[in-house]
This record gives C-alpha cells, sequence and structure tokens, in this order.
C-alpha cells in the first residue's frame, strides 16, 4: 500500500502520495584508509539483521516473519551491539518533534500538513567501517502507517549515517498529531 518515490525539488505539493526524501548528509565518504592491523580482527565481513522488539543479541534474517524462531548472532568483537536491539526509551519532545531512542538510534519524528517529517541519526561506534540498513515504520490512528527504509553502504569509524524524508501516507490518512516510530529491521555489516 505504500508507494516510495524520491522527490527531487525541495517541493513536495499535497498530491503527492509517496515518501519525499531529502538526503541531509552521509557520513563516511571522505575516502580514508583504514589501518590495516587491528589487533587480530577477522577481515570476514558479520552481519545481524535484528527487530526493535527483539532482544538484544538476538537476530533474524530481513525476509524472516515474525513467526518463525529468530537465530542467535555470532556477532564479532570488532562490532558493537545490535544498537535497534534495545528497547525504545519513552519519546521525548522537542519544541514539536518527537524524539525515540533506539540504544544508540535515534528517530525523530515532526508532524505537520503534509505527512511526518522523520529524521534518522545512526552512530558508528565501531573500529571499522559499517554498512547500515534500517527499515523504519511510523504508525498514528486512522490508519496512518508509512515505511522508510534506507541503506548506507560505507560509514566510518566515529561517522554517523543520517537521513531524512517527509513520510506521506498513500491512502491518504490523516497525519497523526502525535506519530509512534518504531524499528522494523536493523541490519549492521563489518566492511572493513
Amino acid at each position: 500500500m505504500l508507494s516510495v518515490a524520491l522527490a527531487r525539488t525541495g517541493r513536495v505539493s499535497a498530491a503527492v502520495t509517496a515518501l519525499a526524501v531529502t538526503v541531509l548528509t552521509v557520513s563516511g565518504c571522505s575516502g580514508q584508509q583504514e589501518d590495516a592491523d587491528l589487533s587480530g580482527t577477522s577481515a570476514t565481513p558479520t552481519h545481524t539483521t535484528t527487530s526493535a522488539s527483539r532482544p538484544e543479541g538476538v537476530s533474524t534474517t530481513e525476509d524472516a516473519s515474525p513467526e518463525q524462531t529468530p537465530a542467535v548472532s555470532s556477532m564479532s568483537p570488532d562490532l558493537p551491539p545490535a544498537v535497534a536491539t534495545a528497547p525504545a526509551a519513552a519519546p521525548t519532545r522537542d519544541g514539536d518533534t518527537k524524539v525515540y531512542t533506539f540504544g544508540d538510534i535515534e528517530i525523530r519524528l515532526t508532524p505537520n500538513e503534509l505527512g511526518v517529517y522523520t529524521a534518522i541519526h545512526i552512530p558508528n561506534l565501531s573500529r571499522r567501517a559499517m554498512y547500515f540498513s534500517v527499515t523504519v515504520r511510523v504508525t498514528g490512528p486512522h490508519g496512518y502507517e508509512v515505511t522508510m527504509k534506507r541503506s548506507f553502504p560505507s560509514v566510518l569509524p566515529g561517522d554517523s549515517a543520517r537521513e531524512a524524508g517527509l513520510l506521506i501516507d498513500k491512502d491518504e490518512a490523516p497525519v497523526p498529531a502525535d506519530p509512534v516510530a518504531e524499528i522494523v529491521t536493523f541490519e549492521q555489516t563489518n566492511n572493513g
């Protein structure tokens, strides 16, 4: 039911029934070389896909249905814990913006007359370049439900993946005054 589109202009008309995305910045694109010796770390990529509602250390494949039994993650010590597995802290307010924190991931929701402006911030706390993929669902009363999926191919250590966009319900459900965010899936892969 949801179509996703990239709006290349800075304007989104009321007729748009898709996701208008404005890329704020994707850190980690500086092209810097990493140190080759990181104290015996493995060069084999490791990844975890998790759901925000799953307990820490539990992972599933992205296509897994909620009914499937989750697999236990075999995280490398070089990777930070799957930050999306932490339950959401009680949301806080920053003016009209509702701020959710899932471990180290921050999601900011600001409703307006067209939809819910949604900003995602994922820090790379590891010692290696990381690939991140996240799917966020924003819901509200009266059937408002929009999903935003973003991938960040190479986020350098100490940098962050950031993206923001206006989420508009395809079915034109009313924009919620108090939207709710959840992380549906989160994946991190060691790129180093």
